[in-house]
């Protein structure tokens, strides 16, 4: 359990009746303090040191209620260190003796020190808030998806090219919310085996109007329940056309550089290019 970040470290009991608290030497010695601290230390001792919150549910009527049935109770508490933060304690505490009125006397438990824990857990929440905000600033979409196809997360620019709100996604098969009309067998190919084709092109109708997808399709390592692929949509709609209007404009000025404007026929030099064209493949061929 040292290894784990989780170290048991005291044994207590407390008299309900007078406020007596007994504790191990290592509870003090995890809050920076002598085997010789607080002689004697009563239940008040503790609630001054903890976390108010957790006071008022170690004191809260249903908890009171568990423990007067006999039953093994759980929970989480935070005690000041001598230098001022907060140690992480997971507690398990059982009545041991009731008086003539059936009221707890005596109470006995362990604590658990799970501050390493508790401070991974911070540490893995604001990494997770750090990645969220940056996938929520790129400027393309991303999706994550787990092993049945459904996805897991999906950033604001991803929900926006589906037509879905942020809270519309989650759990939902991603062929159930991205509308296409042309390249499904290709990106469902490329999901099979990710990370051996390049990007797919997908043709999706949103609100009446075509878009043209760019998808990438990578692996993810890890547990596959917390996501197996990540998606990459670009919107390269615009940029196909941009080309298109390109290919036409050349065309046109190909046209325009070769041809009588007023008949549309070839004009002399077209005639003069494709007449030494000819001799050309003609002297090539042997012929006279």
């Amino acid at each position: 359990l040292e290894n784990a970040g989780i170290t048991p470290i005291s044994s207590w009991n407390v008299d309900l009746r007078s406020g007596a608290l007994n504790v191990s030497a290592w509870w003090k010695d995890r809050l920076g303090y002598g085997p010789e601290a607080f002689e004697p230390l009563t239940h008040d001792d503790w609630a001054r040191m903890s976390h108010p919150e957790d006071v008022a549910a170690f004191e809260a009527p249903e908890m009171r209620t568990r423990l007067r049935r006999g039953a093994l109770a759980q929970y989480l508490s935070r005690s000041r260190h001598r230098l001022g933060h907060w140690v992480t304690f997971l507690s398990f505490c059982r009545a041991v003796r009731w008086d003539p009125a059936g009221e707890i006397s005596v109470l006995m438990g362990c604590d658990l020190d799970m501050t390493a824990v508790s401070t991974l857990e911070g540490a893995l929440a604001r990494e997770r808030d750090r990645l969220t905000t940056i996938l929520d600033a790129l400027p393309s979409g991303k999706i994550v998806l787990d092993a049945q196809d459904r996805i897991v997360l999906a950033n604001p620019e991803a929900c926006a090219l589906m037509g879905c709100g942020a809270g519309e996604v989650c759990g939902r098969p991603l062929f159930e919310l991205l509308p296409i009309e042309e390249g499904r067998a290709d990106l469902a190919a490329a999901m099979e085996e990710p990370g051996h084709s390049g990007p797919v092109l997908i043709r999706s109708r949103r609100i009446g109007r075509w878009r043209l997808l760019q998808v990438d399709v990578v692996p993810l390592p890890g547990d596959p329940g917390d996501g197996r692929l990540l998606l990459s949509l670009s919107d390269i709609t615009t940029l196909h056309d941009l080309g298109q209007q390109l290919e036409k404009s050349i065309d046109n000025a190909r046209f325009i550089a070769t041809h009588d404007l007023m008949t549309g026929l070839p004009d002399r030099y077209l005639m003069m290019r494709l007449l030494g064209e000819s001799l050309t493949r003609l002297d090539a061929g042997g012929g006279g």
